[in-house]
């Protein structure tokens, strides 16, 4: 019996890892795409976090920006996990990324 996805946010300050979780995650549960899978083989530094960069700045500046969801698929449970910025000044993405999440993870470094 498969539920309704479980909405999850990754919460936590900047550079805790929440970004870097979610992508080992991604790969930990074969839920990469093909393309993400191409990339990761491609590069020098597996930066797991760039695995949910969309933009060129995020990728430069070292955090994220904006809202990225990722998804993962197990035999019991689908989940959409909301990879939200930790910076302090972008708050407000955080809070409205947050704001359909069912649950939490909060990642402590």
């Amino acid at each position: 019996m498969v539920h309704e996805p479980l909405n999850v946010t990754m919460a936590g300050e900047l550079d805790c890892g929440k970004s870097t979780l979610i992508g080992r995650l991604l790969l930990d549960t074969n839920s990469l795409s093909k393309e993400k899978k191409q990339e990761l083989s491609r590069s020098r530094d597996t930066n797991f976090a760039h695995l949910l960069d969309s933009l060129s700045e995020e990728r430069n500046g070292q955090f994220t920006l904006d809202t990225t969801q990722a998804f993962i698929r197990t035999r019991k449970r689908h989940y959409i996990l909301i990879d939200v910025p930790g910076h302090r000044e972008l708050l407000k993405n955080m809070l409205t990324g947050s704001s359909h999440a069912e649950a939490a993870i909060v990642v402590i470094d």
